[in-house]
């Protein structure tokens, strides 16, 4: 299947094998909402606000290595990640030869992803190059190393647009970031990032500040993701003249993503695939409060020696 499926300028050439090519050609309403749009689309407005972001506090490390890894471990849905995963991310950290950083400053009230925004205060320890990866992953052993991936000059991302399609939401939510931000429209879309696993290092600071104020939705995809638009608007404007590189999907192999996993993610995964459950438990549709429980029997899978 391609990328934009099921719309007039891009058929996937497969009707009979795909149950959204076979619901456009049976349902016109169905079909209708995969029709070109405009690039921010008015009938997924959703009411929103400018909120202001704290400053976060300094990291307060002594680094051993050029290189870190980092995971934010906040609040109690992120210590109960964190304590699932926590030790093969270690292990993993030893192996590429870089610390080990656990940040837990919660951000702002209410809303946790802002507490990535401390992602920036590790740069200010000189490190030479960060590999940030989400509490809710698994890195195994054997696992892709992120630094070999890209040069510390690169900012290090998945694409993850390839599994999005005009109906699902999530690329809706950007173009109304944007336009809610006062930036300029971007259409059509070149890629759209996936924040729980960013490689980057000193150049990068413009990337990763924290802002004054962020606009967020009042709920759903667009206020999920809010922090991760601000990360992918700012690759895409080329804040601080900043070069991108596209990982890998091993890199960061997201549980929603597998079509041929039958119901359980992971099933079909490469060796070297870094697991990440960023939407929830069984087979990436589940309650996110399962995740914890899921990473843990995966680990139990896979001990490093």
């Amino acid at each position: 299947m391609t990328r934009r499926p099921c719309t007039p300028a891009a058929r996937c050439g497969l009707p009979a094998l795909c149950g959204v090519c076979r619901l456009i050609a049976k349902d016109p309403a169905f079909a209708a909402g995969f029709a070109p749009r405009p690039a921010v689309p008015v009938w997924f407005d959703q009411p929103g606000r400018t909120v202001p972001i704290p400053a976060p506090p300094p990291v307060v490390f002594a680094p051993t290595k050029p290189r870190a890894v980092v995971t934010v471990a906040a609040g109690v849905e992120g210590r109960r990640l964190h304590a699932a995963s926590g030790a093969h991310l270690r292990r993993y950290a030893a192996e590429a030869d870089a610390d080990l950083i656990v940040l837990d400053w919660p951000g702002l009230p209410g809303l946790g992803v802002t507490s990535k925004f401390q992602l920036s205060r590790v740069l200010d320890l000189g490190y030479e190059q960060v590999a940030h990866v989400d509490a809710d992953t698994l890195c195994r052993p054997g696992a892709v190393d992120l630094f070999d991936l890209c040069p510390p000059d690169e900012f290090g991302i998945l694409d993850e647009l390839p599994w999005h399609h005009s109906g699902d939401g999530v690329v809706a939510a950007y173009h109304r970031f944007r336009a809610r931000s006062g930036l300029a429209p971007l259409s059509p879309l070149p890629w759209y990032g996936n924040a729980g696993v960013m490689v980057f290092g000193q150049a990068h600071r413009a990337v990763l500040d924290p802002p004054a104020e962020l606009w967020v939705e009042d709920s759903g995809i667009g206020r999920h993701c809010s922090e991760q638009n601000l990360t992918v608007a700012r690759l895409h404007d080329g804040a601080g003249g900043v070069r991108v590189r596209l990982l890998p999907v091993a890199a960061n192999l997201q549980s929603w993503t597998c079509r041929a996993c039958g119901g359980e993610p992971f099933r079909a995964a490469p060796r070297d695939a870094i697991f990440h459950w960023s939407s929830g438990g069984g087979g990436g549709g589940g309650a996110r409060t399962q995740r914890a429980a899921d990473i843990a029997a995966w680990a139990a899978r896979f001990p490093w020696p």
